[in-house]
C-alpha cells in the first residue's frame, strides 16, 4: 500500500503538508465566532460552522497518526493537571439539568481537547501560531469589507451597540477580541523584524478595535506585547510577567468574593460604583443561583441551558444573554468550587513553568505564547472564552498547555522555552566519557544523540554531532 505521508503528512522541508495547513485554516476561520445568519444565509449557523469545526479536528486526529505526519510524538507526561481538569468539565454534565445538551458539548470538548494534542505532534508553535494570524487577518479583512460594502451585516444597529462594528460575527466582542489577539501577534512579528505588512496588519487590527468599540482590548493587547518585551530584559521582570495569569485568576476570584458575601450587583473602587458595563448585573445573578449548589456547580452548559434560569433573568430585567461574560464566573457556576480550585491549580503549575524557566531567549514563539497567555487571562475578566468547547482562543489555549506542561521537568527543552528570557539552547553538553549516549530534547519527542567518538558505544549505534552533520532521532 503507498504511504500517505505525501498526501496527508510533510513536504520535503519538514514544514505541515497543505492538507494540514488547511485544516487548521479552517478551524480558526471558522471557531473564532458564530456568524451571522445574513452572511451565511442559514438559520443554524452556529450549528452548522460547529460541525464543520469538529469534521476538521477528526480530519486532523485521523492525520495525526498516519505515518510520517508527525514531526513529534505528542506524550503524555507532565499533564495530569490539565487531563484532571478538562477530564473533570467533560463529566460535568453527569449532574446538569439538561444532561443531553451538556453532553454534545462535552463530546465536543473531548474532540477538540484531544485534536489540540495531538495537534502538538504535527505543528510547531512559530507554525501554529503563524496560521492563526493568517486566519484572524482574514477575518478581519473580511470585517473591514463588509462594514465598507455590507454595512446592513457589519455594523450593528440595535439599541446597546448601534454604529458599532461586528463584521461578520453576531456579537461586537468576538470582533475586538479577534482584532486583539491579531495586534498582539503582529507585534510581536515587528518586535522581531520590521515588515510593511505587519504595520498594515497592526493598523487593520487597531481600526478594527475602534470600530467595534473594543478600545480597552487595545490597551490589554499593547500591554500583553510590551511584558513581554520587558521580561526579555530583566529576570525579576520575567518572573512578574509569568505569574500575571495567576494575579488575574486571584482578582477574578475577589471579585466574585465581594459579589457573593454582599449581595450587590456592582463593585466600589474608590467610592465608586463599578457595574462594568452591567456584567455585574449577570454575575450577581449567576452566583445567587449558585449558592444552591456551590460545590460542583450546574455542569458544563448547564446554566443557560435551564429555562427557569434563562426566562428568570429575562422577566427580571427585560433582555437576557446567555454568557457569564467572565470565564472564571462560567467556571465557579457550571463546574462549581472544586473547577474553580482546579482551574486555579492549572494556573499555579502553569506559572511555575514559565517563571522556573532559565537564560535568555528573544524567541518569537516563546513571545507569542506567554502574550497570548497575558492576553487570554485578562480578557476572560470580562468575556467569555474559557470552557467554550469550539473557541479558537480556547483551543490555542489548550494547545499551549499542552506545549508547556508535555515539557520534561528536568531538561525544560522540549520545547522552545515559553519565557521570553528563557534560553532555547540545549544544556552544554558534559565533557566527560560516558557509557551511553547522552539524550538531548529539542521539541516533544525529537532528541538527537550526543557521544564523545561514540566512546563505549558498539559501532552501529555511534552517533556523532558535528558542525557538519547533526544525527536526529524520531520519538515514536
Amino acid at each position: 500500500m503507498p504511504s500517505m505521508t505525501g498526501l496527508h503528512g510533510r513536504v520535503a522541508d519538514g514544514s505541515p503538508s497543505l492538507f494540514i495547513r488547511a485544516a487548521f485554516l479552517v478551524i480558526v476561520l471558522l471557531s473564532v465566532g458564530n456568524f451571522q445568519p445574513a452572511l451565511t444565509g442559514a438559520s443554524e449557523a452556529d450549528a452548522l460552522q460547529q460541525v464543520i469545526v469538529l469534521a476538521a479536528w477528526l480530519f486532523i486526529i485521523f492525520v495525526s497518526y498516519v505515518a510520517g505526519a508527525r514531526q513529534s510524538r505528542p506524550t503524555l507526561n507532565g499533564l495530569l493537571w490539565p487531563i484532571l481538569f478538562y477530564a473533570y468539565a467533560m463529566i460535568s454534565p453527569a449532574w446538569s439539568s439538561n444532561p443531553a445538551g451538556g453532553l454534545q458539548k462535552s463530546i465536543a470538548f473531548l474532540i477538540t481537547t484531544f485534536g489540540a494534542w495531538r495537534l502538538v505532534g504535527l505543528l510547531r508553535p512559530r507554525q501554529f501560531f503563524d496560521l492563526l494570524y493568517v486566519g484572524l487577518l482574514a477575518l478581519i479583512v473580511l470585517s473591514m469589507l463588509l462594514v465598507r460594502f455590507a454595512p446592513h451585516i457589519g455594523v450593528l444597529s440595535t439599541w446597546q451597540h448601534s454604529g458599532q462594528w461586528s463584521g461578520p460575527f453576531v456579537s461586537k466582542q468576538v470582533l475586538g477580541a479577534a482584532a486583539a489577539f491579531l495586534v498582539t501577534i503582529a507585534l510581536l512579528r515587528l518586535s522581531e523584524r520590521k515588515r510593511l505588512l505587519d504595520v498594515a496588519v497592526l493598523a487593520a487590527g487597531l481600526m478594527c478595535l475602534v470600530g467595534s468599540g473594543s478600545r480597552g482590548g487595545a490597551v490589554i493587547a499593547v500591554a500583553a506585547v510590551a511584558c513581554v518585551l520587558l521580561a526579555r530584559r530583566s529576570r525579576m521582570a520575567s518572573i512578574a510577567v509569568a505569574y500575571v495569569p495567576l494575579a488575574a485568576t486571584a482578582l477574578a476570584t475577589a471579585a466574585l468574593t465581594h459579589l457573593a458575601s454582599t449581595g450587590r450587583d456592582y463593585l466600589i473602587a474608590f467610592g465608586a460604583r463599578i457595574d462594568l458595563t452591567e456584567r455585574t448585573l449577570i454575575w450577581q445573578y449567576g452566583l445567587k443561583n449558585w449558592l444552591g449548589q456551590p460545590t460542583f456547580g450546574f455542569g458544563l452548559s448547564g446554566f443557560w441551558s435551564d429555562v427557569k434560569f434563562y426566562d428568570g433573568f429575562q422577566k427580571q430585567h427585560g433582555w437576557v444573554l446567555d454568557n457569564f461574560h467572565s470565564g472564571y464566573n462560567t467556571i465557579l457556576i457550571e463546574l462549581g468550587l472544586v473547577g474553580l480550585m482546579a482551574f486555579a491549580a492549572v494556573t499555579i503549575k502553569l506559572c511555575r513553568r514559565v517563571s522556573q524557566a532559565g537564560g535568555r531567549s528573544d524567541s518569537y514563539e516563546s513571545g507569542a505564547m506567554l502574550s497570548f497567555l497575558v492576553l487570554f487571562y485578562v480578557i476572560n475578566l470580562t468575556e467569555t472564552f474559557l470552557l467554550r468547547s469550539t473557541s479558537a482562543f480556547q483551543i490555542t489555549f489548550t494547545y499551549v498547555l499542552f506545549v508547556q506542561f508535555a515539557r520534561a521537568s528536568k531538561t525544560q527543552s522540549s520545547v522552545a522555552p515559553l519565557l521570553p528570557g528563557a534560553g532555547s539552547l540545549p544544556a552544554p553538553v558534559s565533557r566527560k566519557p560516558s557509557r551511553g549516549p547522552t539524550i538531548m530534547t529539542t521539541s516533544p519527542g525529537l532528541s538527537f544523540v550526543v557521544s564523545e567518538a561514540g566512546a563505549g558505544l558498539p559501532s552501529r549505534r555511534r552517533r556523532n554531532v558535528t558542525a557538519e552533520k547533526s544525527t536526529f532521532v524520531r520519538g515514536e
